[in-house]
């Protein structure tokens, strides 16, 4: 028998290099830049003042205010796109049949994507002329004789912000989860209704557990979306939109065009261990999910 030859590890090192160059250059220098800036008092003078700006910046209200935000809005944003597209994809899937006959299929998939490939400036006129004030929304209010309102200068502003982020990302999370519905054998539902299972007991013993190696998936990409929408936000308000929508991203773009790199690395220091948390939680919460089903 012919021996297998034994790759070289230069030659894998030579491969990597590229990429660990671009890592080193782009990531981890300038992490490492944000984590010497953030113990100076400025860029001139250069003085160490250890954990000084890290005290200043917890009792900073609008760092506040924006963390405030940040948190509530996605402590609720992400639970109800989860929802909205678990429940779309398993309607989908448990019309398997009705949807083979079904001639425009592919139009509604082409609706649920369509937001995706949209400009982030079209979305922005899209909604802004429909919950300006003298926008679509309003002046239907006005033909029934109910009184205009202010959708994006009030409280009402952040609903409006959770619904444009659940229309925008809702048919992405939709072709995961029907992704995930699809590797999930059709016997396993044959046997549960034969032994008289509804379709409650089907969904929390059959799908919920199959399913789950998707929900990390679908999570985390759900959280890095989330983020994504200040783009929408920025476009719709501003640097300085309604206090109820002054997100993280808000407080560091303006930071940073004050030029306060102290503030700026401060911020983004404490934002990347937000996330850091995040994702642990998300990957422990995955194995007692997998312990469970083991079990």
């Amino acid at each position: 028998m012919r021996k297998k030859l034994k790759k070289p590890k230069s030659m894998l090192m030579l491969f990597l290099l590229p990429s660990f160059a671009g890592v080193l250059l782009f990531y981890l220098l300038p992490f490492c830049m944000s984590v010497y800036y953030s113990f100076l008092d400025n860029n001139l003078s250069r003085n160490f003042v250890f954990f000084d700006n890290y005290r200043e910046m917890l009792s900073n209200k609008p760092f506040h205010n924006a963390v405030v935000n940040t948190v509530s809005m996605l402590s609720y944003a992400i639970p109800l796109l989860f929802i909205a597209s678990l429940y779309i994809s398993v309607c989908d899937h448990n019309m398997k049949e009705w949807n083979k006959s079904l001639p425009w299929k592919n139009i509604f998939l082409i609706i649920f994507l369509l937001p995706l490939v949209l400009p982030s400036a079209s979305i922005t006129f899209l909604w802004k002329s429909v919950f300006d004030y003298n926008g679509a929304l309003n002046g239907a209010l006005n033909a029934f004789g109910f009184q205009a309102v202010e959708w994006l200068k009030s409280g009402f502003a952040r609903g409006v912000i959770v619904f444009v982020f659940i229309w925008k990302y809702v048919g992405y999370n939709v072709v995961l989860f029907t992704a995930g519905l699809g590797n999930i054998p059709e016997d396993y539902y044959e046997f549960a209704e034969l032994e008289g299972a509804g379709w409650l007991q089907k969904f929390r013993y059959i799908t919920f557990i199959y399913l789950a190696p998707s929900f990390l998936i679908v999570l985390v990409l759900s959280i890095v979306n989330f983020f994504k929408i200040f783009k929408e936000v920025y476009l719709l308000q501003g640097a300085y939109p309604h206090e109820s929508i002054y997100l993280l991203q808000h407080y560091m773009n303006n930071v940073f065009n004050s030029l306060n790199y102290q503030k700026l690395s401060v911020a983004s220091l404490m934002f990347a261990v937000f996330l850091i948390s995040m994702a642990i939680a998300l990957i422990l919460g995955e194995k007692k999910i997998f312990a469970r089903t083991e079990g």
